[in-house]
């Protein structure tokens, strides 16, 4: 009897035992399941986030080209209202019949100078005049030689980078001396270059050199300091440091006091402005503009994931079919890892009502 109640025991302690670690097993698998389920929810939550994120871009992007096909541009960027201020002497003008163009800032404009506003929904956007970019196709070359050194290149090198750009740009097949065309492409494995303008900054890091001078620049920078337009002016009042700093005359503190001030005051409404604040008057006045030009970047991202859509655009209001601009190019940039502005100004356009950022 006493075996009999042994082996009983025993059947129902290894029954307790098993129902135990079935238990266990089924705890385990309820939460594997469980942070199954919660991961494929944050991923459709990113996933529907990503979605309504590029909606809003796409949104923010048709609405601001709206704006730059309807209103009128200032010294201070594009208008979103009709709001106008006059001189004394444009009041009076306007007063005795004649017909007044004013420029001067209205305080209320998207900045076109790369600073971030708020779009729809989580998108920002920003406004980059070509005027107050590089023309890589065009540049004059002494304003190009002061970029260069400014980001390290010897000045010994600049001739041979120069001759490079323009075999790649040319016609012909003739090598300059130290430049380069097919076959010196060929030899390296590179594409040979096409004997053409370039189509985008970032075809710069194609030319033979360029890529080691540009290699402590990001894609991002390259394209805030160069455009494709045909410019030959800098505008001072959306051009970054870096652009200010190459104005022959001016070095990197007049530059930075330029920009300072821009930013603290507003827009320069004169030229006079300009050179009380630099102290140092340029080599070149007239290479200086206050007015944005007909071409320039829209940039639009989701702050803290994805990546920046650029897209650059040129007002064509005479176009033949009534086309009110034409893509230029389009890139997709990764965004700065700690980016230089932490907020993003809110603009005073009514097409803006579901921006929600309140202005810094």
């Amino acid at each position: 009897m006493a075996g009999a109640f042994a082996s009983r025991g025993g059947q129902r302690g290894f029954i307790l035992v098993a129902t135990l670690a079935a238990l266990v097993v089924l705890a385990l698998l309820a939460s594997a399941i469980a942070l199954s389920v919660e991961r494929a929810r944050d991923d459709q939550a990113a996933a529907d986030q990503a979605f309504q994120d590029a909606l809003d871009a796409e949104s923010t992007r048709a609405t601001v080209l709206y704006l730059a096909a309807t209103q009128r541009y200032t010294f201070g960027g594009l208008t979103v209202d009709d709001a106008v201020v006059l001189s004394d002497d444009e009041r009076s003008a306007l007063a005795e019949g004649e017909d007044i163009v004013s420029y001067a800032p209205t305080g209320t404009e998207i900045a076109m100078d790369g600073t971030p506003h708020q779009g729809l929904g989580r998108v920002w956007f920003s406004l980059q005049d070509d005027r107050g970019r590089l023309s890589i196709n065009f540049v004059p070359r002494r304003l190009l030689s002061r970029w260069l050194e400014a980001q390290g290149a010897a000045p010994g090198t600049h001739g041979d980078l120069f001759a490079r750009l323009l075999d790649y740009q040319d016609a012909d097949d003739l090598v300059r001396l130290n430049g380069g065309e097919s076959a010196e492409y060929l030899k390296l494995g590179q594409p040979p270059p096409p004997n053409r303008t370039l189509l985008t900054p970032l075809e710069l890091r194609r030319v033979l050199g360029w890529n080691q001078a540009l290699a402590s620049l990001s894609d991002a920078e390259l394209v805030q300091n160069f455009a494709i337009s045909r410019a030959a002016l800098v505008n001072v009042n959306t051009a970054p440091r870096e652009v200010l700093a190459t104005i022959p005359g001016w070095d990197a503190a007049v530059a930075e006091r330029v920009h300072a001030m821009r930013r603290q005051r507003g827009p320069y409404a004169s030229t006079l402005d300009v050179l009380a604040v630099a102290g140092v008057p340029p080599l070149d006045p007239d290479g200086l503009i206050l007015f944005p030009g007909e071409t320039a970047s829209l940039s639009t991202w989701a702050p803290g994931g994805g990546r920046i859509q650029l897209e650059q655009w040129q007002l064509t209001p005479m176009e033949d079919g009534g086309r009110p601009w034409r893509t230029l190019y389009k890139l997709s940039l990764a965004q700065p890892e700690d980016p230089d502005e932490l907020t993003a100004r809110r603009p005073r356009a009514k097409v803006f009502t579901d921006a929600t950022t309140p202005d810094p």
